[in-house]
């Protein structure tokens, strides 16, 4: 009659215990849709947002939990920002229960499945075209300038440090070529050493 809990975090539906390494257990909670949804919202939102701004983020956890299924795993999302925050009951808002029910069953459909609808807390004033994801658009996002997590740098960071990081760079650097997509955003990184050896990254 009264939600399970584990680790102090009260959960709807159920819990699986499954043996993990080093004698540990994973708890695994299986739920509606629906009441994940509404949990998301209520993790990844602030109770006071508007009707509109809730409803288009539910539509967006929904589709981004069917996108990211895993039939084959013992589960299919995690509850972090490894997928999308989910903290059971630990916080459940009334106004992120409405943005549910009021898109109740709503996706984002791209070629006939589920978009991997991916969202962030901030990407630096400008979105991302992602190779993976065709229906994403690389745009100035003006509202990113009130996150505090909005400034991406540049950030330096000494020859030491990134040695220690990716031992393969050579010590004797004569170039490095930076390879950016449309947003201007690193995808790779090519050191060339003094005997013309290349490491990329």
């Amino acid at each position: 009659a009264e939600p399970l809990e584990v680790g102090g975090v009260r959960y709807l539906g159920t819990i699986t215990l499954r043996r993990a390494r080093g004698g540990r257990f994973l708890a695994v909670n299986t739920l509606d849709l629906e009441d994940y949804v509404a949990g998301v919202v209520s993790s990844e939102c602030p109770a006071y947002w508007r009707p509109a701004a809730l409803e288009a983020q539910a539509i967006a956890s929904r589709t981004y939990a069917l996108a990211n299924l895993r039939p084959r795993a013992i589960f299919d999302l995690y509850p972090d920002d490894r997928s999308q925050n989910y903290r059971g009951l630990t916080r459940e808002f009334a106004s992120a229960r409405t943005a549910t029910a009021a898109t109740s069953g709503q996706i984002l459909l791209y070629d006939g499945h589920p978009a991997d609808a991916m969202f962030s807390a901030s990407n630096g004033g400008l979105t991302s075209a992602l190779r993976s994801a065709p229906y994403t658009q690389t745009r100035p996002d003006p509202f990113d300038a009130r996150s505090p997590d909005a400034d991406w740098g540049p950030v330096q960071i000494g020859m030491t440090t990134l040695a220690g990081a990716f031992p393969a760079i050579p010590h004797d650097l004569t170039d490095v070529t930076v390879l950016r997509d449309s947003a201007n955003r690193v995808i790779s990184l090519s050191f060339v050493g003094a005997n013309g050896a290349v490491i990329t990254l």
